[in-house]
């Protein structure tokens, strides 16, 4: 038996085996990610702070959407592409960091490609044994493609091996099956990694945009099946009892113009764990832009965003968030602001708020504010002259499992 095939077959039954409830990290933390600096901020509940160095050159860009960390996160894996200066096809990398000892446990040559990515989903099996990695190849038609490739990849990796365990590609027969076509290339999201299946969405390559796009369960060496909600962007679940939750529009109540081109949400709707929908929460005064379960899921946070005004073509963007309660209470969380995303925290959120400066001043502000039921405190706060300076929350500790909550009853 080859030490290949044995490390193959641990990493199978670590990834197939029931995950147990695992612990809340302790003490917990939060990291912020600076694009510029390239640099981790880890600042824990008490507010004190930690900064690690990714080993990223100034050239390489790496977005905190685009990062996967581990439960305890202690690792981070992402993926970046090099372009050579004349203009060919760049080449993907899958970094695997220990942010704390600041080295590099995996760095591994994708090959040519015009795209990659790990995602905030990217780790699945008990002890993050399985890493997802999505690669666009080439698009279509481009005379430099290397056409011996898929023009697109899902890759399930042992992370510390490299070794490559199951791969979907363009070329796949279930691909083919299921009907998914693209006259272009595609840069598929992954959703989930379970025991036995990988949901992901089918997203286009290099078009921007988009907030839902047609989604699949793959089952690994089976088959492709298309799947409904999980190509919602703004989609958020909680494990302990396997709902969902997403942004959506109903065409039959009324609804506010957006600002940009994204469809007129004014509802939020749940699927519980046997996709049975509903809606939790409307409003026709609000653009609803985002929602996210916290406060260990008793409560879903719904994002806020003024529309539109025809009599005003330059109308100020107002921004905030409110809470609804498993019996539809809806309560003010974070007021009018200008951008303050938010993600769940242990008991509670964290929120990063950017105050962009008055006219004629030159400072901007981030604030990483946590919340619970007992009120709101900061943790961090920095003022910046330089705006090529941006923060952004990369990743939150996990919540503890909370078993007294009930099923939302929604008047």
């Amino acid at each position: 038996m080859t030490k290949r095939f044995v490390v193959l077959m641990l990493a199978v039954l670590a990834f197939s085996a029931a995950v147990p409830a695992m612990a809340q990290v302790d003490p917990w933390f939060v990291y912020l990610y600076n694009q510029t600096s390239k640099e981790l901020l880890r600042v824990y509940q008490d507010g004190t702070q930690e900064s690690f160095n990714l080993g990223l050159d100034e050239n390489t860009y790496v977005g905190g959407f685009d990062m996967a960390f581990t439960y305890t996160g202690s690792q981070v894996a992402f993926c970046t592409v090099q372009y050579p200066p004349d203009g060919s096809l760049g080449t993907a990398t899958l970094v695997v960091r220990d942010i704390e000892a600041q080295t590099n446990l995996q760095t591994l040559d994708l090959g040519k490609a015009i795209g990659c990515r790990v995602g905030q989903q990217g780790y699945g099996g008990m002890m993050d044994s399985i890493l997802s990695v999505s690669l666009a190849r080439y698009m279509p038609g481009d005379p430099n493609a290397d056409i011996s490739l898929p023009a697109w990849q899902i890759l399930l990796l042992e992370p510390y091996m490299g070794m490559t365990l199951f791969e979907l590609n363009a070329n796949s027969p279930e691909v083919a099956a299921a009907g998914i076509a693209n006259p272009g290339s595609m840069l598929p999201y992954v959703q989930r990694i379970d025991a036995s299946s990988v949901i992901f969405a089918a997203v286009p390559y290099g078009i921007g945009g988009g907030a839902e796009w047609p989604a699949y369960r793959w089952k690994l060496n089976d088959s492709v099946e298309p799947m409904q909600i999980w190509g919602n962007v703004t989609l958020d679940t909680l494990s302990l009892t396997d709902e969902k939750v997403w942004v959506s529009a109903d065409p039959n109540r009324p609804a506010v113009q957006p600002f940009g081109p994204i469809p007129p949400y004014n509802i939020v709707k749940l699927a519980d764990r046997n996709d049975e929908e509903q809606v939790i929460y409307y409003t026709g005064e609000w653009v609803v832009a985002d929602a996210k379960f916290i406060n260990n899921g008793r409560q879903v946070a719904v994002l806020l965003m003024s529309g539109a005004d025809a009599n005003n073509p330059n109308p100020p963007q107002i921004n905030k968030w409110v809470a609804i309660d498993r019996n539809g209470n809806v309560t003010n969380l974070y007021g009018e602001h200008f951008y303050a995303p938010l993600a769940a925290a242990p008991d509670g959120y964290v929120i990063l708020d950017l105050t962009e400066p008055a006219e004629g001043e030159t400072i901007r502000t981030y604030t990483l504010v946590y919340g619970t039921d007992a009120g709101q405190t900061t943790l961090w706060s920095v003022q910046l002259e330089d705006f090529s300076q941006s923060w952004e929350i990369a990743w939150a500790a996990p919540t503890a499992d909370d078993s007294s909550i009930q099923p939302f009853n929604i008047p």
